[in-house]
């Protein structure tokens, strides 16, 4: 056999790859007469024409026609709505990333990485993906990999993580983010992917969002592979040239490059593509490639062919991302294990793409002088070449570099093109302001917190800053225009301290000088004073050279105001605003890249989420968001399988707090009975648990549940009955009970019974105790729940005149029957005998009680005498011959509680929770509640000096936990009652949501008795006028109050939010307020004028669960 030389090799393979040219250049020869019929070009306009070259726009310059600049706009848009549905999924979509990896610097980095993207995930603000952060490894010490080598790390990383025929059919996108980030300061510590961006969507978006929200469209056009980009640039482009093209070209293999048309200059220090095919220039199209060149002079260029026309604005064709088929990926990892990670530097950009193209030149090798390096180009040239390699030309496209200060301002203050493409209307991002601040509008402020006045001078990049503790509140600080300042949480040891760095914006931070020279060095354009150099540097000369980046000139301090503030005296004293500040030599000072070691992750996160929330959504999105995690921790499903355990035959539960309260042996069945308005997903999830173990299962759900379950999976091993509408009995909750009756009678020892019971129940279990008919006994439910009685009240009712309640279907089962309830409560202080009426719990009836509940809510003067004779009985007996029962409680109001406790913590709240016992008249709580806001509101502006103290708390001498000046989140629980006297339509959340907008609007009385609603026959004029209440910008705040169950009242809507200050708020909609709370008319009013008073119904539809309301104030 005959052995082939190196360079015949290589001439095989580039011969073989200019045969697959050739094919695929046919091939998209007669794409482009599809195109073309479709477009209405000949298709030599589509393939040739070369005549619109001025057309083209060029990297970082604003596009000279208006079609392009409204077709980037029409793309980003269209981009950023796909990406904002897909991030509000909870599974991955076929329309996303099956893999997303972000590579790091090292640990310290990969930490920080990984810290960002929880958060995200915790907010909701990242789509269903795969993350994986892969740090670079160092083979030798002091060798930087690059890009190169971070990509065959990947590799390795993508095989460890994933099977090889699950790995083959991953769509993956590689972002290189890796480095300190030193051009652009802001982005050291968190890295430039989480770079604040001003633009929309419900958490906000960063230079992440961006990236994985700009490459969607390519995804048709791509197989399975990786797409490969950088962390720091955007490129803008047509969608519709991109659609296309997927419905018209087929699928490229091997190598497929991004090409954007740009000047000559531009070429000189990017990657340059000569194009074997005339590029056209007003569609996309896949070009086929004859060499890469990397950085080429113009001679260069012009020798390869890669300059279109000479004398024209985009006359080359330039390179951003990429993307390669898993055939390349099992290259690259041939490469990797053959010879091991490279110990130079590799560029995933020039070494990976320059042995590409039907004619790839060696020259570059040849250049070469570092000779580990040369031989790892030659070795990747010979594994390369000869692989198929397109490019994806772009025309009119925008490509965005934001790796530098200058860079970051430009694009994000002064190109139009980008600013209109994002909808961009605010040079302050996450940032909260004293109502004096003066920010100019040529400035960039993100993630500042300025609670005393600051003014920011043109052309400023202002990050992470705080006034918070400084010294001097009452002084008006100036930061000088051209200023980069951007604070540092630190960890000193076991303390968190603070550094603020700072430069010109224009200054190369790079940039060094000789040691001895060190007065050479110049910041805001000017040498160094010689006060700072003696004090300053003296400790920090390690190195033979000094640049900004290593120079110890950066105050540390225990507050990050007294940092802030530290820093901007010497920041004047640079400027000569003033005369050099004297320094102190006390004080530690630190260097940009120290900082960057001894960075606090978490304090620099913490203090982003806690500014962001102010900025990021609207409060009722975010209450929205606390509410549904608190429903959701309560869904009956989890509990269950979390509570109750089958290892084997061994059948073990715990209760709410973890502890073991149940422990049996199984022998035979398991019988089931589920009850409540989470009957169904109780069920649901029993039968998971036990299997084959069931023998019987019974389910009794409201009848609004009928609807739902005529196509339960489950229909054909369970019995279901129905009872009740409204939550209140009828027939068919007698009829059902009796049948329930009969089933429990039936088990048999040594069978276990497994009960569960739910919010609801009371009206489901339903058997009236001779000689009370129904009917007297529904009227006897109406007429307490009428004038406000609370449920603790109702069920001692309901007991004394049921034979079910109060332990009666115990009372059925067979002695000798081990059973065990399972209790989700709905009742304040978790009552077990009062849960659904306490069926399984076997107590003495005290009929006297009941007798005293009606007295004192003068009803018993009105009973019926069957109601009179069935309680002039002294008590009724607890139920003696019972089996074995262990009632255990698995979830609760303050387990719902502390979910959104724990959900607001993760959005950045302070967060207390007031109290889990709320109960009384829902609209003395509501002005308890609508006194705090207003009192708050008037503290923030400075009306009021003392800090407010929240309601409800056990102890009201303590000081509030709360920084009032900060977002807050409060919460309550429990079941307040609202006293009926009007004829309209409404629930209890609802009443008490309205009642806390009418007290909002209207002034505060000197108590907080229910504010007294006026006669509306003659209305005083003074109490439906509408007084303004103070207005303070992040004052922002929603308060929510809703059933847990989806159910308030008669309605479908489980509750009310409202918004305020309400600026839509008028006379009109205060008289319809007034009129609703007089007619108890809630819901109707919500539903006709919730947008005229910042408000509106919450409808979530049964939830399956109940553990009473939530009520969540919330204060941005």
């Amino acid at each position: 056999m005959k052995e082939w030389s190196d360079d015949e090799l290589r001439a095989k393979k580039i011969s073989a790859n200019a045969n697959v040219i050739t094919k695929q250049q046919n091939q998209y020869e007669k794409a482009a007469k599809k195109v073309a019929n479709k477009s209405g070009k000949s298709c030599e306009q589509v393939g040739n024409n070369s005549e619109q070259h001025d057309h083209l726009n060029t990297a970082n310059m604003e596009c000279p026609v208006t079609h392009t600049q409204e077709s980037f706009k029409s793309f980003m848009q269209d981009v950023l709505r796909k990406y904002e549905i897909l991030r509000g999924l909870t599974t991955q979509s076929t329309n996303f990333w099956d893999v997303v990896v972000l590579t790091a610097c090292n640990a310290d980095q990969e930490e920080a990485f990984n810290l960002q993207l929880e958060r995200k995930v915790l907010h909701g603000a990242l789509p269903a993906s795969r993350y994986l952060v892969v740090p670079d490894e160092v083979p030798v010490k002091g060798c930087k990999i690059g890009a190169g080598g971070s990509t065959f790390l990947v590799i390795k990383k993508l095989k460890e993580c994933f099977p090889a025929e699950e790995l083959a059919k991953k769509r993956v996108l590689l972002i290189h983010a890796g480095g300190w980030s030193q051009r652009l300061p802001s982005a050291s510590v968190l890295g430039k992917l989480f770079m604040p961006l001003p633009i929309g969507g419900s958490c906000g978006y960063d230079m992440l969002d961006i990236k994985l929200a700009l490459y969607l469209p390519f995804l048709p056009l791509m197989p399975p592979g990786i797409f490969l980009t950088a962390s720091d640039d955007i490129e803008l482009f047509d969608i519709n040239t991109v659609k296309l093209l997927a419905s018209s070209f087929p699928i490229p293999s091997g190598f497929v490059a991004l090409g954007h048309p740009s000047t000559i200059e531009i070429g000189r220090t990017h990657g340059v593509f000569a194009c074997e095919l005339a590029p056209n220039l007003s569609e996309a199209a896949f070009l086929t490639c004859s060499r890469v060149l990397q950085k080429p002079t113009v001679d260069e260029m012009r020798t390869a062919g890669a300059i279109r026309r000479e004398g024209l604005n985009s006359a080359v064709i330039t390179d951003s991302a990429y993307w390669f088929d898993m055939a390349i990926v099992e290259k690259l990892y041939e490469f990797y294990v053959l010879h091991g990670l490279p110990e130079v530097e590799v560029d995933c950009y020039g070494d990976f793409m320059q042995p590409l193209g039907s004619s790839p030149s060696m020259d570059y090798i040849e250049r070469t002088k570092n000779n580990p390096l040369k031989r790892v180009r030659e070795l990747l040239f010979e594994k390369l070449a000869g692989s198929s390699f397109n490019v994806l030309f772009l025309p009119g496209s925008l490509f965005i570099h934001l790796g530098t200060m200058p860079e970051y301002l430009d694009c994000l203050l002064r190109n139009h093109t980008f600013r209109d493409c994002f909808n961009i209307t605010s040079n302050v991002i996450h940032s909260a302001l004293h109502a004096q601040c003066v920010i100019s509008k040529e400035s960039i402020l993100e993630y500042c917190d300025f609670s005393s006045p600051v003014t920011v001078e043109p052309n400023c990049l202002i990050s992470g800053c705080s006034s918070e503790s400084s010294s001097t509140t009452d002084v008006v600080w100036t930061i000088p225009a051209d200023t980069f300042m951007h604070t540092v949480v630190l960890k000193v040891g076991d303390e968190r301290q603070y550094c603020t760095i700072f430069c010109g914006i224009d200054d190369d931070i790079k940039a060094s000088v000789e040691a001895e020279n060190a007065a050479a060095l110049k910041i805001f354009g000017r040498e160094i004073s010689p006060d700072l150099i003696t004090v300053h540097m003296q400790s920090a000369v390690q190195s033979s050279s000094l640049c900004i980046w290593n120079l110890s000139i950066f105050p540390v301090c225990r507050l990050p105001g007294e940092s802030f503030v530290e820093s901007l005296r010497i920041i004047r004293g640079l400027t000569n605003s003033l005369p050099p500040c004297s320094a102190d030599p006390s004080r530690k000072f630190v260097s940009m890249s120290e900082a960057v070691q001894l960075k606090d992750i978490r304090g620099m996160t913490d203090f982003r989420d806690r500014l962001r929330v102010s900025a990021v959504r609207a409060p009722d999105q975010v209450a929205r968001k606390i509410l549904d995690a608190g429903v959701e921790a309560v869904k009956p499903g989890p509990l269950v399988q979390q509570h109750v355990q089958v290892n084997g035959q061994l059948l073990k539960i715990t209760d709410f707090n973890g502890d073991l309260r149940f422990s049996h042996v199984i022998t035979r069945k398991i019988w089931l009975l589920t009850v409540g308005k989470a009957a169904v997903e109780m069920m649901d999830a029993l039968l998971a648990v036990f299997g084959d173990f069931v023998e019987g299962a019974v389910l009794l759900v409201p009848s609004e549940l009928r609807p739902r379950l005529l196509n339960w999976n489950k229909s054909a091993r369970v019995q279901v009955l129905f009872g009740g509408k409204g939550n209140m009995a009828n027939l068919e909750s007698i009829q059902s009970t009796t049948t329930i009756l009969d089933y429990v009678r039936a088990i048999r020892h040594p069978d276990i019974f497994i009960f569960a019971i739910s919010g609801g129940a009371s009206a489901l279990l339903v058997a009236p105790a001779a000689p009370v008919t129904l009917t007297e006994k529904l009227h006897l439910t109406t007429m307490l729940m009428r004038s406000g009685a609370p449920i603790q009240a109702l069920n001692t009712v309901r007991g004394a005149l049921s034979e079910v309640k109060s332990g009666g279907l115990l009372q059925c089962l067979q002695p000798g029957v081990v059973s065990a309830s399972l209790i989700l409560s709905d009742i304040i202080g978790d009552p077990i005998h009062m849960i659904g009426g306490g069926p399984t719990v076997p107590c003495e009836t005290q009929h006297s009680e009941a007798i005293a509940v009606l007295q004192r809510f003068g009803l018993w003067d009105g009973v019926s005498d069957p109601v009179k004779a069935a309680l002039s009985v002294t008590s009724r007996k607890a139920p003696t011959k019972v089996g074995s029962i262990e009632n255990i409680l698995i979830g609760n109001n303050t387990l719902a509680l502390r979910t959104c406790q724990q959900a607001a913590l993760e959005l950045g709240y302070q967060t207390l929770i007031l109290t889990a016992s709320l109960d009384g008249d829902s609209r003395l709580a509501s002005a308890k509640l609508a006194e705090l806001a207003r009192a708050v509101i008037s503290y923030r502006n400075g009306t009021v000096k003392t800090p407010p103290h929240p309601p409800f708390l056990p102890d009201q001498s303590h000081p509030s936990p709360i920084n009032w000046n900060h977002p807050f989140c409060l919460l309550a629980g429990g079941e307040t009652t609202t006293k009926v006297t009007g004829s309209g339509l409404g629930g209890r959340n609802q009443e008490m949501v309205l009642a806390f907008a009418v007290a909002l609007q209207t002034p505060p009385t000197s108590s907080l008795q229910t504010p007294p609603i006026p006669s509306l026959q003659t209305p005083p004029t003074s109490s439906l006028q509408t007084p303004p209440i103070p207005s303070l910008s992040p004052s922002s705040g929603v308060f929510i109050s809703c059933g847990t169950d989806g159910q308030d009242g008669p309605t479908d809507a489980g509750g009310a939010a409202v918004r305020f200050p309400s600026r839509r708020w008028s006379e009109s909609t205060t008289r319809a307020a007034h009129l609703a709370l007089q007619e108890n008319d809630s819901y109707n009013f919500f539903a006709k004028h919730g947008p005229d008073a910042d408000g509106g119904l919450i409808k979530p539809g049964l939830t399956g669960t109940n553990v009473m309301d939530l009520q969540i104030l919330l204060m941005n």
